[in-house]
Formats: C-alpha cells, structure tokens, sequence
C-alpha cells in the first residue's frame, strides 16, 4: 500500500514544481524593455549629448533602468522609476562608424533584461580635407586579405580613424583581381594589378594592389649565346597544405635542353638568332604555367677598336669605339698603365683624357673587353707627346718705311710647324716669318707678330714699333689752336707746312699722344670725344714719300661739359663722309665701327653720299652694321630705345639713307610717357 502511495504522491508534486517554473518565466517574459528614441539608424556627432527615451512593460515593472552604449560610449547613470529620460555623452573623440545602444532594465537582484539594440551612426558634422592610407599600397597573393586603414585630416588639423565610417566608401576598379569589403577588408582573387579607391565626403585616393600569378619564373627573358648557359628559377604561390610545390620544365622549340633544376644549356651554335619559349609547370596542378622568353645569338665576332691608334697633347681627349658583330656593341675599357699620368677613360663609353701635363713620352693602350663576351678583347695605342711651348725671337722691333724683320719661332717639339699673323694688317709676313713694313708710313703705330703652332695651339707674339721718316726739310707746323666745339668735339686749325722741292701730302693729328686721324688741310674737327675733358694734341705734316716733320707745339682744350641730355647715350649724326668710324656726339665716346660686307661677304668700306643732302649720309644697303666697344653707359639697366632717325627715303632710293640718330636709357616704365630728344 506504501508502495503505491509514494509513487502517487511524487507524481503529484513534480507537476507543481514544474508548473512554477514556467509560472516564472513567462513572468519575465512578460516584462520587457524598448528604446523609443532616437531612432534605429539616427546620426549623432562627436562629443553631442543624446537624450535616450525608454519604454517599459508592464510600467514599473523594473526597479532600475539604464542604457548602455557600445565601447567607447559606455553605461549611463539610470533611473529607478519611470519615465526613463535618460542622457548618454558620445565621446569627443571618437571614430566615426555606427555603435550599438542597448537598454538594461533590473527586475530583481541578479534578474537582467535587456532591450533589443538599436545602432547610431556617429559621424563629424565637417569633412575631411585629406585622407591616409595605411599601407600605401598592397601586395597580396591569391587568397590573402589585406586590411585598410584610413585616417582622415580635418580642417582643424585633427586625424581621425575613418576606416569603419559609414560616409567612407571602397570600391575596386578591377574585382577580378582585388575586391574590397565596406569595412576596407581587400581580398586577393587573380594575378594582376588593381586599383582601391576610399572616398569620404567628396574627398578620394587610391593604392594599388598587386596579386602575383601562382607560378613565375625569374629571369622573365634572357639573351645567350652557345657558350653561355643560364639558370632559372619558379617561385610557385599555391594554397597552404599542397603536398608537392616543385615544378617540371619544357623548352620549345627543342633548341638546346634545360634540367630538372632550371639550368638551360642552348645548342653548340645556330647560324641566326633563335627564340625558345622555357615553360615551368606544377607538379601540384598542371593547370599552373609559367613562361620566360629566350634568345639564343650566333657566335660574336672579334672586337675591334678605332682609331687604332693616335698621337695626343696634354689634355686633348679622343673618342675610341668599340665594334663587335652579333652582339650589342657594349664594353668595359680600361687604360694601362694605370694612373693619373695616362690620363683617364670612361670605363662605360670609351671617352679617354690625355693627361695635362705630359712631362715626358709615353704610350698608353686602352683595351676594351666586350659585356656580351669577356674573352673578346681589342686594344688600341695612345702616343702621349709631351707638352710643347714656343718662343719667338726677336720679340721686338723697330722699322721704318718699306724696312724688313725676320723673325724665327723655336718650339720644344721638333715635330710642330708655325703660321705667322700680323694685326692690324700693316705690312706683311711671309710664311718663313720675315716680316716687311709698309712702303709709307704716315704716323708712329705698333702692331703685332704672332707665331702660332699649327699642332699643339700655343702662341708667341712680338712687337713691331713702325717710325715715320722725320725730315728736317719738312717744316713743322706752327700756330696750332684748339677750340671746343660741343661736349664731344674740338676743332684744330694751324700754319701749313712746307717742304722745297716735294709735296706736302697732308697732316697727322694726335691727341695725348695717340693717332687722332689725318687731314688734308690745315684744319681737322676731332670728334666722339668725352664730355669736359681735356685733350692734348700735336699735328706732324708728312710728303707724298712718307717723310714726316717734327711735331708741332702741343695745345690742350677742354670739351665742353653741358648741356647734357638725361639719359642720353650715344649720338651718331652720320656726317663723317667717309671712312669707317662713327662718332659719338652724346659727349659719352661710345664711337663705333662701321662694317660692310659685298654680296660675297668680304668686307668692303662703307659707302657714303651727299646726293639730296646739304651734309652727307650713310648708305644701308642691307649688308651694313656698325657696333661699339662695350662700355658702363652701353649697359642700362631698364632699356635702351632709338628717339630719332631721320631722312629714311625707301621709296625715293632703291637704299636707305641715314642721316642722324639719338639713343637713350629708356628710365620709365610701360605706359609712361619718355621725355623727347630733339
């Protein structure tokens, strides 16, 4: 009976116990907790404060509820009785991605429910002027995911992780290659290049990725020839866990043969270039190759050098070339002996340098040895010559009319020669070097003897002091006056000269001791000469034999020293009428040359006409120049401008007459008006 009892009443007690049970949990599922604002998906700002409203259910069912926001937000002071207004702080700094919120309500101690989370997207109300990339760029093999950073450069000059940003954007210009997740995940799918592109907010940059193939072969291509051979190498990149990452190799066509290890050997020769295509294939997947190109060369020819050889000068320097067939013409070279007493070649392109000094003979060989092939070598002899001078004798001298001089030059190498030159052209020299004056020689000049060596360069030079015959029977003019004309001209008058029996052919004007110019009458206007200052002069008459008198008694006179026009430079009026110097009226002495050349281009003497002119002027004929020596005034600093030319008559003459001209420093600036120069 107890047996049967017991049985009964435990079956009586588990359904109650079982029936609390669920009494209770359907208690705390009845109980719930909901997050009403803000809503799911809302934006808030960094360092904002949001104001969280929740609901609960049954109302006061909980004795403590709070809201907890996603790392770093973190948990908020709650209440213990509704309503639950609460206020979460979003950190101030903070990166920018949606964070979860999540409400937490306290029924009993221990007893927890919490809400179902809703996401804030938090993001800065400013955007980015820049954005970073960590890495700059990505090298991935197949498989393999690469992670992005990205940190963006605020206006404020703040950096801030942007990677997880709902703002940022990733795109792949080639998924076949690389794709990329929203959260800057880069997964490598093929070999290749691609190209990732993170925009935010308008601003946008890019890294490129690379994806080996699975199989490559280094070196990608070579060029042999039959003595050569060369070893290859498979880099293979196949998933982890593949039993067998070794590769068989094949050449096609069958020229020459290759190894298990990649060493191919090409054939003993071929009569032209061959190409042969060397394949490495996996031994895990033989659906995996890999090619590299090779070109096999007929045997190299010989290597020559040219010049062969060649005779150098201190510091001379000489290009030698290398020439090789059937093979690209490149080559080290090298000189020897070695040192800085041989000089010095470029060991890339053969470019050699004789030394400077030579103090004594020596020979030198450059060698050049081919790259395609080092036993191919030629070589070529530098005769160094030892630096040479030369001297000349006598190294001056003094000579009259129609006199001779010889002179000799002496160098320091037997082996040059010497041409003679004289400047100006006063007299000539012959080619052994004996130099003759000039049958008439109005006034006292000097000019120079050069000896110039034909090989090596170097130069001597002499003097020669030409004297005009003094003839007492000559007499000397007397009564010479000077007066200043304008800040650039005195005018010269004296008493003519005389001589019995013979003809005074003119008179030689010097001013502080120098040829001024010579003048057929006893008058002379020296011209282009500097403003206030004084010159000093003496007149000498000579014959028709080129007998000279004495110099007369010097007078001086001063240029007169104004007026001045600002800013003037040079005058040329054009009157001279003859010759070819051009004066310079502006009182600077900036004189000039005329220069005139014939339809062959040989120099000719200007060409001058008073035809339709009270004065005279100077014909252009399109082959005439006139230039003065460089001096300060010559050198403005802002700008140079012709003010006047006058008498231009193109259409009245089939040339054109120039009869006046005025330069001067241009001083203002574009849109000023110049003062005028009359």
């Amino acid at each position: 009976m107890n047996r049967l009892r017991n049985p009964i009443n435990r079956q009586v007690r588990l359904p109650a116990a079982f029936l609390l049970l669920c009494a209770s949990v359907a208690l705390l599922r009845a109980q719930t907790l909901q997050i009403t604002s803000p809503a799911d998906g809302s934006t808030a700002a960094p360092g904002q404060s949001l104001a969280v409203t929740i609901v609960d259910s049954p109302p006061g069912a909980f004795q403590y509820v709070t809201v907890a926001g996603q790392n770093p937000i973190g948990f908020v002071q709650g209440s213990a009785a509704p309503p639950y207004q609460l206020s979460i702080q979003i950190p101030v700094h903070i990166s920018p991605r949606p964070y979860a919120l999540t409400a937490l309500g306290v029924i009993t101690p221990g007893q927890i429910i919490y809400s179902t989370p809703i996401t804030i997207d938090v993001e800065r109300p400013d955007a980015p002027v820049s954005l970073d990339i960590e890495p700059g760029s990505l090298g991935l093999r197949i498989g393999v995911v690469g992670i992005l950073r990205v940190i963006g450069t605020f206006p404020d000059g703040s950096t801030i992780d942007l990677t997880q940003s709902t703002l940022t954007a990733y795109a792949s210009d080639t998924p076949a290659v690389a794709t990329v997740d929203t959260y800057g995940r880069v997964t490598a799918v093929g070999p290749g290049s691609a190209n990732i592109t993170i925009t935010n907010a308008g601003v946008s940059v890019q890294i490129p990725v690379t994806v080996p193939p699975p199989i490559s072969i280094l070196p990608p291509q070579m060029s042999l020839y039959s003595f050569q051979t060369q070893q290859f190498y498979a880099q293979l990149v196949l998933p982890a866990g593949t039993a067998n990452n070794s590769v068989t190799w094949s050449i096609s066509p069958a020229l020459g043969s290759v190894d298990s290890t990649g060493l191919y050997t090409p054939p003993s020769s071929v009569d032209s270039v061959q190409s042969v295509t060397l394949t490495a294939t996996s031994v895990a997947n033989n659906a995996l190759t890999a090619s590299a190109q090779i070109w096999i060369f007929p045997p190299i020819s010989p290597l020559t050098i040219s010049p062969a050889s060649v005779t150098m000068l201190a510091g001379q320097t000489q290009q030698f070339l290398a020439t090789i067939t059937n093979a690209a013409p490149t080559a080290t070279w090298s000189i020897s002996p070695p040192g800085a007493q041989s000089g010095w070649i470029n060991s890339q392109n053969g470019f050699y340098t004789a030394p400077d000094p030579i103090p004594s003979p020596l020979t030198v060989t450059a060698t050049a040895v081919s790259v395609a092939d080092n036993t191919k070598t030629a070589s070529a002899q530098v005769t160094l010559v030892p630096s040479a001078s030369v001297s000349i004798s006598p190294t001056s001298a003094t000579l009259y009319a129609s006199q001779t001089q010889q002179f000799t030059a002496a160098f320091t190498v037997s082996w040059d020669s010497v041409t003679w030159s004289v400047t100006p052209a006063v007299g000539t020299i012959n080619s052994s070097g004996l130099y003759s004056a000039p049958s008439l020689v109005a006034y006292q000049q000097t000019i120079t003897i050069a000896a110039f060596g034909a090989i090596d360069g170097y130069t001597a030079y002499a003097t020669v002091t030409l004297l005009p015959t003094v003839s007492s029977a000559i007499t000397v003019p007397s009564a010479l006056t000077a007066t200043p004309a304008s800040v650039s001209e005195i005018d010269l008058s004296w008493s003519a000269s005389s001589e019995p029996g013979a003809t005074i052919a003119g008179y030689n004007i010097f001013h502080n001791g120098t040829w001024a110019g010579s003048s057929s009458t006893t008058a002379y206007s020296d011209l282009g000469l500097l403003t206030a200052t004084q010159y000093t002069y003496t007149v000498a008459a000579y014959d028709t034999q080129g007998n000279n008198s004495a110099p007369s008694a010097a007078v001086s006179a001063t240029t007169l020293s104004g007026p001045v026009i600002s800013g003037l430079v040079a005058w040329y009026n054009f009157n001279e009428g003859t010759g070819a110097a051009l004066h310079d009226s502006s009182g600077n002495g900036n004189n000039a040359v005329i220069q005139d050349t014939n339809s062959s281009g040989a120099a000719t003497a200007p060409t001058w006409t008073t035809s339709q002119y009270s004065g005279s002027a100077l014909v252009f004929d399109g082959r005439t120049s006139a230039a003065a020596p460089d001096s300060a005034s010559l050198d403005p600093t802002t700008g140079l401008e012709m003010k006047r030319v006058w008498n231009i008559h193109p259409r009245k003459y089939p040339e054109s007459h120039l009869i006046a001209a005025i330069y001067q420093r241009n001083t203002g600036t574009n849109g000023t008006a110049m003062p005028e120069v009359c």
